[in-house]
């Protein structure tokens, strides 16, 4: 990345309520720019998902240069 360039990405998180509990997927994306980069995780359980969007934002945190 050029100096002076911003780093998007992108995290999505989408529940749905079903009769046995919630499905959450989550579409994360580090690079807007570079779809196939991005991939998508599903869970029923909210503290793995919590834990997943908390690793991602950290990674994408210590993979973007200091401006």
């Amino acid at each position: 990345m050029a100096a002076g360039e911003t780093r998007t990405g992108v995290c999505v998180v989408r529940v749905e309520a079903q009769t046995h509990g919630l499905l959450i997927t989550l579409r994360l994306n580090p690079e807007i720019e570079r779809f196939s980069t991005g991939v998508s995780v599903s869970t029923a359980d909210a503290e793995s998902a919590v834990q997943i969007v908390r690793e991602f934002l950290l990674d994408f945190l210590a993979a973007t240069p200091d401006q």
